[in-house]
Parts: structure tokens; C-alpha cells; sequence
């Protein structure tokens, strides 16, 4: 019971101090590690035994207090957002499929701005 009263406080105040941040709540239960992103959660609550984790689309995702090792915040992601490009310039050095850098390719297969590219 002392459990149980300790991770619903833990959670209430953990929610509220970072709801406006870009936390996740963890939770490792025996089943494994699973991530939630706290944005899109609409309540945690306790309910029979169980934590029922509800979205703000309506679905809840539920599992029992006595499968639980842990719950914790963090700021580390969940999944990869995206790739950005380097905003340097790109260079327009030329170069040949051995690495040798060329001044004016004739036909062939060259190795322009990190892409291979065939000059007709």
C-alpha cells in the first residue's frame, strides 16, 4: 500500500512540474520498458490495482502496480524526429570513384556533393 501511495504522489507532482517541458514518462514494468510523452496524456490515474495511463485521443493503456519496477521522467526521446541537413555550403568539388579529385570530368562516374553521379 505504501507503494502504491508513493508512486501516485510521485506521478501527480511529477506531472504537474513537467507537464510544459518535453518530458516522457518511463515505465518499466516486467514486460519491459515502455515510453509515453506526457504531451499527449490526458490523466494518470490508480485505479484497482492497476496504472491506467490515458491520452488526450481517449485511449488508455493500463498495467498492473505489481508488474511495475519503476516509473520515471526524463527529457531523453522517444523516437527520432527527423534528420536536418547541414546548412554549410555545399562544396562543388569533383572527384573520381578512387577518391582523386578532378577538374573537368569527361564521361564517367564522379562523386559530386557526397553523391554519385554520372556524366554523360
Amino acid at each position: 500500500m505504501k507503494r502504491i501511495i508513493t508512486m501516485a504522489l510521485a506521478l501527480t507532482l511529477g506531472v504537474t512540474a513537467f507537464a510544459q517541458e518535453e518530458y516522457n514518462l518511463y515505465v518499466e514494468a516486467t514486460s519491459g520498458e515502455t515510453g509515453y510523452e506526457l504531451k499527449n496524456m490526458q490523466k494518470i490515474t490508480f485505479e484497482n490495482g492497476k496504472v491506467v495511463l490515458t491520452k488526450k485521443d481517449g485511449t488508455k493503456t493500463e498495467e498492473a502496480m505489481q508488474n511495475i519496477n519503476r516509473m520515471y521522467f526524463s527529457t531523453t526521446p522517444l523516437a527520432i524526429r527527423g534528420v536536418e541537413k547541414d546548412k554549410k555550403q555545399e562544396s562543388k568539388e569533383i572527384f573520381d570513384l578512387t577518391g582523386r579529385k578532378v577538374e573537368r570530368p569527361t564521361k564517367g562516374i564522379y562523386i559530386i556533393n557526397g553523391q554519385k553521379v554520372l556524366v554523360k
